[in-house]
């Protein structure tokens, strides 16, 4: 009996503080993310994404693949964020707008803790994109001096593109199609070809 009451002490302490052990690991997981998750912008408009952490502690090197599509938006420059300052052993910053791409890394001497963003990368939205387009991260590593930080999570993100609406034309303006463009042309050579040679004929007369 004394046993089986022993046993039975341990498994409620450990269903009381396992939840707590785990509560707590949630709150200072390391977490890099794509930041904003979302947001809205317009046809040809310039915006940022910042690709972020959470805490992390005694970083000394960083460094991802951000993920995009070509056709929808233009990479135009990576912004280093919470290693800048610090001597570096490696820098990294790489934008292939042909296969939607940019690669960054950085090493530094010393070591940063906290949270904050890695790089800020500003795009150009294409004039003709209009959707939602994936932002996805690749390869994400953060390491200290002991090695490499074990991430308790990578979180996507996506931009949504508005695309440029046509006004609407005013009632009463007739629309014409390319061949309704080329008969009127037509039908004022025509008149104008009428029109000059009755010309002629009355001066001859």
């Amino acid at each position: 009996m004394h046993k089986i009451g022993t046993v039975r002490i341990v498994g409620l302490t450990l269903a009381l503080v396992l939840p707590f052990l785990a509560s707590v690991y949630a709150v200072d997981a390391t977490v890099v993310s794509v930041d904003p998750a979302t947001q809205n912008v317009a046809a040809g408009q310039t915006f940022t994404v910042d690709v972020a952490v959470d805490n992390v502690t005694e970083m000394t090197t960083d460094g991802a693949y951000l993920h995009f599509d070509s056709a929808a938006m233009q990479a135009l420059g990576v912004t280093e964020g919470l290693t800048s300052g610090n001597p570096h052993l490696v820098t990294i910053e790489t934008i292939d707008n042909t296969n939607g791409e940019v690669v960054f890394t950085y090493s530094i001497t010393n070591n940063v803790s906290g949270s904050g963003a890695l790089v800020t990368i500003q795009f150009r939205a294409d004039q003709n994109a209009n959707g939602t387009y994936p932002l996805n991260l690749t390869d994400v590593e953060l390491y200290n001096e002991t090695g490499l930080i074990p991430l308790g999570g990578i979180n996507n993100g996506s931009v949504n593109i508005t695309g440029r609406e046509i006004p609407p034309r005013p009632e009463g303006v007739p629309v014409f199609s390319s061949m309704g463009v080329i008969a009127v042309i037509s039908l004022l050579a025509f008149v104008l070809a009428v029109s000059v040679g009755t010309s002629r004929r009355r001066r001859r007369d």
